[in-house]
């Protein structure tokens, strides 16, 4: 007989296969959602997805509103709910254009044919016409010039910009509204329909979305029967570090968005939800020193916003005045087993809130709550997960070296028993401003659960400068990279052995991003780690500066950059301290990662391997700084295991 489905844990393969939803965004009559549906990975070269709708009360099941090949996206409905826009690459694979379908059914139309990328498509309040951002792309001419007579020198810093973009829904008629040299990244048309608010930067670079952002407002006029035209954009504030959810009052007069809690020196901070007048001023935070992390807002009314976001591990979601008051937690959320929320939407009449959420089972659900009700799940895209085998997830906390209570996760192996010890991997979450929190572990970047299949335990860590815990606790890396965050990493594998889970003999480390820095950083402190995982990982601060796409962030971390004096960079640096390393070390890049040079990972690598520690490099073509196709998910993930597998378990 077939073993029972619910007799053994998700496999690799399945996991890389599974669906998520995506993008849920409420009909103005709060009657159904639309979202969108694709794999966790890729295929091929191109992501493929669809546009699905259902009720927001769970009275039928989700069913497909669009199909066919290509990657549907961004649906948004029109003021009257009898439309859906949405970007899709049907046309041409890799690069989407804006299109409209009926809700009744029908052919969709494609509005735009302009050269780019188009994204984020947005109604007038009037629905007559259609925004949208476009990237640039090659021009026809340029295209074959590259290719045919291999032309093709590069530039640096020569990039494409993404411009806002109006189309007439009548006409098809389209207008570029931003001015040329503006880096456009977000937009919101204002109540009255006469303009919209822009998010913008002076360039393209990701540097310049995490340190020089700027609020505009781009007035909009139609000039006969299919003309229209941009007005001079005029400034309505700065802000402090990257940026989201950005959103107009119902009354037209403020705007809300999310960004870091402001403070002087810039360190890192918590979001908050800030608002700031239409005419222009300074953004002013409205829930200063809260412990959230909160990263979504939206206007309920004129004077209280809906936020949503994680504090400490959790899911929360809260009702916030704008002019003072306490905030107040919506329904029963905050405790393990909720799960986290990752993208929201408002009913026009602000009586429904969808949001997509993970959890410990799903990679992404749509949810939905009515005015002072409960939760309603609209979707479990994938049935057979829940049916799995997963390892128990316990809440944990120890203290660290200097006293800090350090909290994070405990993921125990399948079929755990009790004063047993277990072989112990101590996975380090990126950022470091994120966090391990409510969410699912069986993917790609999360190998916990395939870990706790294989008899092991795994140790997830929020240490000092993770999310969730309010800015203080988010702020004490600066300057101290390395410092206390790594003792309380290294704290919480000491914990680990005390409380009599894991095996001494057997502790494993591992992580990606910065989690892979911190790797990297840990087995030149200790060899109390018998085998290593840097995934992705910085080894030289230093180097590191002129390789990231985001050399400002290091002002977050360190009172200079290291022009002047190298040195704090360096002493940090796990290359400064390499001859110390002994633990055998898997380190795996993708080819194309901005973030994270390929250097790094060679460097430390080279010094490895010349050193006489077992390390080996695998390095991911086409990939960045995230692993997207199905089959170098697969690759990672069994190389992780085996890894761990062969050092820790012999």
């Amino acid at each position: 007989m077939p073993e029972p489905i619910a007799a053994r844990p998700l496999s690799v393969e399945e996991a890389v296969a599974l669906r998520e939803a995506t993008d849920p965004r409420v009909s103005p009559d709060g009657s159904l959602v639309a979202f969108c549906v694709g794999a966790v990975s890729k295929e091929g070269e191109h992501a493929e997805g669809t546009i699905h709708l259902v009720p927001c009360d769970g009275s039928a099941p989700a069913r497909p509103f669009t199909s066919g090949p290509g990657l549907d996206a961004a649906p948004r409905w029109s003021p009257d709910g009898r439309h859906l826009a949405f970007v899709s690459d049907r046309h041409e694979r890799g690069k989407p254009a804006v299109y409209t379908i009926p809700l009744g059914g029908g052919e969709a139309v494609r509005l735009v044919s302009e050269r780019g990328e188009a994204s984020d498509p947005r109604w007038s309040p009037d629905g007559t016409c259609i925004t949208f951002l476009l990237k640039e792309i090659d021009s026809e001419d340029e295209e074959k010039r590259k290719k045919e007579q291999r032309d093709d020198a590069i530039v640096v810093d020569d990039d494409k910009y993404t411009r806002l973009w109006l189309v007439d829904v009548a006409t098809r008629a389209t207008v570029c509204l931003s001015p040329p040299g503006l880096q456009i990244w977000q937009q919101a048309w204002a109540p009255d329909g006469a303009g919209l608010a822009v998010v913008h930067t002076p360039t393209p670079k990701v540097n310049d979305a995490y340190a020089h952002n700027a609020i505009g407002y781009i007035p909009v006029r139609k000039e006969g029967d299919t003309t229209w035209a941009a007005g001079e954009m005029r400034q309505i504030c700065r802000v402090q570090g990257d940026m989201a959810a950005l959103s107009w009052s119902p009354d037209g007069t403020r705007l809300a968005f999310t960004a870091r809690e402001i403070q002087k020196p810039a360190t890192l901070g918590a979001d908050v939800p800030l608002v700031v007048a239409a005419e222009g001023g300074e953004p002013r935070p409205v829930l200063s020193g809260h412990p959230a992390q909160l990263s979504w807002a939206d206007w309920l009314s004129d004077d209280e916003l809906v936020a949503a976001g994680v504090e400490d591990m959790y899911g929360v979601y809260y009702r916030v005045p704008v002019d003072g008051g306490e905030p107040v937690r919506l329904f029963d959320c905050g405790r393990l087993g909720q799960g986290s929320p990752r993208q929201l939407s408002l009913s026009a009449g602000r009586s429904v809130l969808a949001y997509t959420r993970e959890d410990m089972t799903s990679p992404g659900d749509v949810w939905a709550v009515r005015s002072g009700g409960e939760p309603i799940r609209l979707t479990t895209l994938n049935p057979e997960s829940a049916e799995r085998t997963w390892g128990e997830v316990e809440a944990v906390s120890w203290q660290s070296s200097d006293g800090l209570e350090v909290r994070g996760l405990l993921v125990k192996p399948v079929g755990y028993q009790p004063g047993r010890r277990y072989p112990t991997v101590v996975h380090v979450h990126g950022g470091p401003a994120w966090l391990w929190g409510d969410r699912f572990y069986a993917g790609w970047h999360d190998w916990d659960q395939f870990l706790a299949a294989r008899g092991y335990a795994v140790l997830l860590p929020n240490p000092r400068g993770s999310t969730g815990r309010g800015t203080a606790y988010m702020a004490a890396v600066y300057d101290d990279v390395g410092g206390g965050e790594w003792q309380d990493v290294l704290s919480g594998a000491r914990w680990a052995v005390e409380s009599g889970i894991a095996d001494p003999e057997r502790l494993g480390l591992g992580g990606w991003s910065w989690g892979g820095y911190l790797t990297a950083w840990g087995i030149t402190q200790t060899d109390l780690f018998k085998a290593a995982v840097m995934g992705a990982g910085v080894s030289n601060l230093w180097s590191d500066q002129g390789q990231n796409d985001i050399p400002d962030m290091n002002l977050l971390y360190f009172p200079e950059l290291p022009y002047g004096d190298a040195r704090p960079y360096i002493e940090r640096s796990p290359m400064a301290h390499v001859t110390r390393a002994s633990t055998p070390t898997l380190i795996l890049h993708g080819e194309k990662d901005e973030r994270v040079a390929p250097p790094q990972a060679q460097e430390f690598y080279r010094a490895l391997k010349t050193l006489g520690v077992p390390a080996q490099m695998v390095l991911y073509p086409r990939e960045t700084h995230s692993i997207s196709e199905r089959r170098h998910q697969i690759d990672l993930l069994n190389r992780v295991l085996a890894w761990f597998d062969r050092y820790l378990k012999g």
